[in-house]
Formats: structure tokens, C-alpha cells, sequence
């Protein structure tokens, strides 16, 4: 079976688009099932574009117009430490943060050439380094000559990340200087690019907490999606999520003393057409966001129809009037790191969106 391998810190944000919508070929504006709690009124009416394909259509994308209060790098995990010989070294991560009120792409960012500023007046050249494996600086550090993300769909409000891990393993970015055991350090710049310019913590071993400093107020539980179509097609195949919310276990061969814990949202499902067999694809496109820090995009919905034969498929196939339960893949989370819930965020067609916890969460039958 393949998985997608995350930490239990997996967060989750699932774009359910105004594409997914068109491709469901049913209703078109469908909204989802209100929420158990009347505190999602507020949340609901959270001005955003006026629908999910126009958000990224008309938010303006980092690389043309990006500033402080939009997206920001955030430094942590600052240390400097004297070397020897007159000299300290000094090294801070970055996270990548949407300092906005709306939802954000960012179609390319380029950053290059740090300057490390100080209290004293010299300055000293920074150095962009990569590193593989965790969330400490103890993993192996390549040193790179940019930090580059691009295709980066939508990032919400209030979200911050430290690496791009969709299309390879969990990289997050590190500055490290050499600076006089006599100077400062007191500000990061990037000449060109100086709405990226931040200040160093005041303190350092600064942490931060991963996707945000605190989760939303509004969070349900996934029982208010029962009934949310995922496939409507006359005189051929319905989906519709139950509400439920499945935890599936998996015993890793390769650490035993391990498990991933694999998410999904169940759905029953039923081919109308008494004659034909018919096989449609399910347009729920997700992005995760981890506790970890890392961030993954995937616009390929994967399904599963029987969780004991271990098999993830990108489409959903039934015979002639046949009915079937089937398991939308949301995420993966490993059990040596399970101390946070995994929270999911739709999108509306409306362009609002609302918050799921998966602690409620059922193990699988």
C-alpha cells in the first residue's frame, strides 16, 4: 500500500473548489451541510473572493506584490555561538507565513544573498543552507544559493510553514553566518527583496508552533458533512460523505515498534445504472499541513473501497447497481508523534471555509 508519510501534527486543508463542483456534475453551488455549532455563523461569513478558483485568480501572487503584511519569513530556532579566534557563528531558521486576512498563493518566491545587519554597523555575508530530516539542526545541511518555492496554491490566513514537501523530502531552509564575537547581529536583509528583510529573536532557541499559534475558535467535527455529495451523475454514480471520519492502522515492517495511523473520510456510494459499470474520479483536492512545519499539496483525490486490501486508487469504479463504502485518503500520521490532532479546512464555494477536528475519529471496522 502506498502512503503518504507525515507526522501526527498532519494538518490538513482540503480545497473543495468550485472545479471539484463542475466535475461532480451535479449542483453546481452545493454548500456543505451546516456546522453542529452556532459559532460557525461567524466563521462562515469570513470575507474572502467570491469563489476558490477566483481567490487564486485575483489574490496577488508573491512574487509581483509581496509584503509584510501579506506573506513573511519568520525566524526561529536562533542560535551563535563563538567559535574561536574572535568569531561567533550564528544560524536561524525560516518559516513561511501568511500575515494576512485571506487566503494567498504563491506562484514564485526567490529569495538570495542574505546580509546579516548589525547593532555595531558592519555587516557580513549570509549563507543558504538546506536541511534534510526533522524538526532540529541536526540533520544534514547542504548549502543552496536561494530559497525557492513556486506553485503553491492557496496558503490560509494565519498559516505559516518551513518547507514545501510535495515534490521531495522534508527540506526546510537555514541562514548561518560568521560574525565578530564584537557585533550584534540584529537584522536579516535581502537586498532587492527587502519586504523579506526581518528582525532576529531577541531570544534565542525561539520555537514556534506549527501551522499557527493557536487553532481556529470554529472547529466541528466531520459528522456535519454527512450527506455532502462528492459525485452526483444522472443515471450514473452518487458518493455522499457519511460524516465519519475513519482512523486505519498500520504496523511498518521496517520499525515495529512504530505505526502510521492513516485518516479518511467515508463515503457510500452507488452506481444508479442497472446495465453498465461506470468509473468516475472524485475531485477533493488537499493540501497538509504538519506540525512538523512541513506542508504538502496534492490535487489527485486517492480513495480506497476496502481498507484490508491496502490498495489507493485515483478513481471510483462499480459494477451495474452496485453499492459500495468507500474511504477518501486525507492523511497519515506516524505514532511516535501523536500528541496533536489532525485538523482538516474546506473551502466553500462561496470562498469561506471551515474547520474540522479528527479527534473524534473512529478506528476503522
Amino acid at each position: 500500500m502506498w502512503k503518504l508519510r507525515v507526522t501526527v501534527g498532519t494538518l490538513i486543508l482540503c480545497a473543495a473548489i468550485a472545479g471539484c463542483q463542475s466535475a461532480m456534475q451535479g449542483d453546481d453551488d452545493q454548500p456543505l451541510p451546516d456546522g453542529p455549532r452556532e459559532s460557525l455563523q461567524q466563521q462562515a461569513e469570513v470575507e474572502l473572493s467570491p469563489s476558490p478558483l477566483q481567490v487564486e485568480a485575483t489574490a496577488s501572487p508573491i512574487e509581483s506584490s509581496a509584503t509584510s503584511d501579506r506573506f513573511e519569513l519568520v525566524p526561529f530556532d536562533y542560535m551563535l555561538l563563538s567559535v574561536g579566534d574572535g568569531w561567533n557563528e550564528g544560524q536561524v531558521r525560516i518559516a513561511f507565513q501568511n500575515s494576512s486576512h485571506t487566503p494567498l498563493p504563491i506562484e514564485e518566491l526567490q529569495l538570495s544573498s542574505p546580509v546579516i545587519l548589525t547593532a555595531e554597523g558592519p555587516t557580513y555575508p549570509g549563507e543558504l543552507l538546506h536541511v534534510k530530516g526533522g524538526m532540529g539542526l541536526g540533520g544534514s545541511q547542504v548549502a543552496r544559493q536561494e530559497i525557492k518555492l513556486y506553485d503553491l496554491r492557496m496558503i490560509p490566513p494565519g498559516f505559516r510553514f518551513t518547507r514545501d514537501a510535495t515534490d521531495a523530502p522534508d527540506i526546510s531552509y537555514v541562514i548561518k553566518w560568521r560574525s565578530s564575537e564584537s557585533a550584534t547581529p540584529q537584522r536579516i536583509t535581502f537586498p532587492g527583496r527587502e519586504e523579506f528583510d526581518f528582525d532576529l529573536p531577541s531570544d534565542q532557541q525561539r520555537s514556534l508552533t506549527f501551522p499557527f499559534d493557536a487553532p481556529p475558535a470554529n472547529i466541528e467535527t466531520f459528522a456535519s458533512l454527512q450527506g455532502y455529495k462528492l459525485i452526483d451523475v444522472a443515471d450514473e454514480v452518487v458518493a455522499t460523505l457519511t460524516g465519519r471520519c475513519v482512523v486505519d492502522t498500520f504496523f511498518r515492517p521496517d520499525a515495529t515498534y512504530l505505526t502510521d495511523l492513516s485518516y479518511y473520510l467515508e463515503f457510500s456510494a452507488e452506481n444508479r445504472d442497472q446495465f453498465y459499470e461506470h468509473s468516475h474520479s472524485i475531485q477533493f483536492p488537499i493540501s497538509l499541513f504538519n506540525s512538523n512545519g512541513s506542508f504538502v499539496q496534492r490535487f489527485e483525490t486517492l480513495i480506497e473501497v476496502n481498507l484490508d486490501d491496502g490498495h489507493l486508487e485515483d478513481e471510483l469504479t462499480l459494477g451495474p447497481g452496485q453499492l459500495a463504502a468507500g474511504y477518501l485518503f486525507l492523511g497519515q500520521a506516524t505514532e511516535d508523534t501523536v500528541d496533536l490532532d489532525p485538523i482538516v479546512v474546506t473551502w466553500l464555494p462561496a470562498g469561506s471555509y471551515r474547520v474540522f477536528d479528527t479527534l473524534p475519529c473512529s478506528s476503522s471496522p
